[in-house]
């Protein structure tokens, strides 16, 4: 049996507006909290962020 989880990433944009992705477990594991950076998306569709940390 295996075991699925729902991973979601919400992100604030410029806006003060909320935009949320469901992703798989690299992407969610390569975002942290409070994180700045630019988000590139289409749609619904998260494609890649990128951290001003980097």
């Amino acid at each position: 049996m295996t075991n699925y989880e729902t991973l979601i990433l919400i992100f604030e944009l410029e806006s003060g507006s909320q935009i949320e992705f469901s992703v798989g477990d690299n992407n969610f594991k390569s975002v942290h909290l409070y994180e700045h950076g630019e988000l590139a998306y289409k749609g619904k569709n998260f494609i890649k962020f990128e951290s001003d940390c980097n």
